[in-house]
């Protein structure tokens, strides 16, 4: 495995409770569809066909109910136990065609870390779809948040902001979500709060977001990136757009280390770092859409340790428990739920926001 110091550098100031943590989505049971255009647990999800990254949720299909697999929770679980953290770790996984999920601990409290960078990314592009011209917007960084830098300087090319440069909106984006760059994701909700002082409460009214502590369940953020994925809040081109980024992240170890190459994985990690507060684990997580053909499916990860060099196992354990993961599915029999372009034309009319 490749050296984690770049997970230290990208990751020491997660810890700080960086901005846009999620706390609670909501994922009430509507019968069908929720607040966010989601499945319940126990629905078949219809969608949209012809996009690369996205698959706009078109109906829940109540006919068929979505069984929770116990081989694949099994056989998972085990593995915890193996390696002892059955009691500690979460996970929740999802197959994105049938809406099948198993979770282990998946209602435990964590805090997000830098997982919770997509949520500023999300709001930023809400702003952007209200006012097209946003992203293109240059603002002059003035080095406020060199306090908060984990990207490090690579040889005579800097990848960490530099003062008295402007940047746009959308190089800010792209920065916080491709390198993790904190710098960039506390200038990008310094200019979208200047811009619009009530985007953050607008976030947490929508998502129930908590950004004092930073805490969310895996199973309620796993809705981030269910909510792209389904289109279901933003555009289908923004949606698109966001996990193209996230296709396209530098970070290379945990859940992706074991997916072939030639298969599209657009994910988030966080490290968080309890720095003085030796109550607090500290903590590995890892959350992504693996874009198996025909076999989508979601898989979020966490894992809290004691010490670093456990936390350096964490990241290997990650790793295993996606090549579980990915195994399974890949022995499974594909199951598409898209729909005929007629068929398709009266649910996007009649279902959709």
């Amino acid at each position: 495995m490749k050296t984690l110091l770049t997970i230290f550098s990208l990751g020491f100031f997660a810890g700080l409770g960086l901005m846009w943590s999620v706390s609670a989505f909501s994922n009430n049971q509507l019968g069908t569809q929720n607040s966010d255009n989601v499945c319940s647990s126990d629905y078949q999800e219809v969608r949209e066909p012809g996009y690369q990254l996205i698959a706009p949720l078109l109906e829940c299909d109540a006919g068929f109910i979505a069984q929770r697999n116990t081989s694949l929770h099994t056989e998972l679980l085990d593995y915890f136990t193996s390696i002892n953290i059955q009691d500690t770790a979460s996970l929740y996984f999802r197959d994105l065609n049938t809406g099948m999920w198993i979770g282990i601990n998946e209602d435990k409290l964590f805090p997000s870390a830098s997982m919770s960078k997509v949520i500023g990314v999300i709001s930023a592009y809400k702003m952007y779809e209200e006012d097209p011209s946003f992203f293109d917007e240059e603002h002059i960084y003035t080095n406020q948040f060199e306090y908060t830098r984990n990207v490090p300087e690579n040889g005579s090319e800097d990848f960490h902001l530099q003062p008295d440069t402007r940047y746009t909106v959308r190089e800010l984006v792209r920065r916080a979500l491709v390198y993790s760059d904190n710098e960039a994701i506390q200038f990008l909700r310094y200019v979208t709060e200047k811009k619009n002082p009530q985007i953050s409460n607008d976030m947490v009214e929508r998502f129930s977001m908590n950004t004092v502590n930073g805490e969310v369940t895996l199973k309620n953020y796993s809705n981030v990136f269910r909510i792209l994925y389904n289109a279901s809040f933003l555009s289908r081109s923004s949606s698109e757009e966001i996990l193209k980024i996230l296709t396209e992240t530098t970070f290379e170890d945990g859940m992706v280390a074991a997916i072939p190459k030639d298969v599209r994985v657009a994910h988030k990690f966080g490290f968080f770092d309890r720095g003085a507060n030796l109550d607090e684990p500290y903590r590995f997580n890892h959350c992504g859409i693996v874009y198996l053909p025909q076999k989508p499916y979601l898989l979020c990860i966490s894992i809290p340790t004691d010490d670093l060099d456990s936390f350096r196992d964490s990241v290997e354990w990650t790793e295993e428990i996606s090549r579980i993961t990915y195994q399974w599915v890949v022995a499974q029999k594909s199951t598409t739920n898209s729909v005929s372009e007629d068929k398709r034309w009266t649910f996007t009319h009649s279902t959709l926001k």
